[in-house]
């Protein structure tokens, strides 16, 4: 199964019985060059509206040299909007923490 790109600020379409791959793209523009991750985190929070039924985050990992997160995305109540975070500590010698965050919108696709 294949996985899509995707960057802080955006909104994401997804169906409440998929399951899918996303891998977040610290690459493009937030990290210096020779800065790697060397932690990452991904968690959701609810926007809109009570949930019964939650959109889970899974086998959250580091890729693409230590510069990318992908995660899993299943599950999510129709009709709901998710904030999905992700949280990375950087290898430099300060450690930086930053976090970048977009939205899911749980519809019928």
């Amino acid at each position: 199964m294949s996985h899509k790109v995707i960057r802080g600020g955006g909104l994401l379409t997804k169906d409440p019985d998929s399951t899918i791959t996303l891998v977040f793209d610290w690459d493009t523009d937030a990290l210096e060059d020779e800065v790697e991750i060397a932690s990452a985190d991904v968690f959701r929070t609810l926007v809109s509206g009570a949930s019964t039924v939650s959109m889970t985050v899974s086998n959250v990992s580091l890729t693409g040299l230590n510069r990318q997160v992908q995660f899993v995305l299943s599950g999510g109540t129709l009709g709901q909007v998710y904030t999905v975070t992700c949280r990375v500590t950087t290898t430099e010698t300060l450690p930086q923490i930053d976090d970048e965050s977009f939205r899911v919108l749980i519809q019928d696709t």
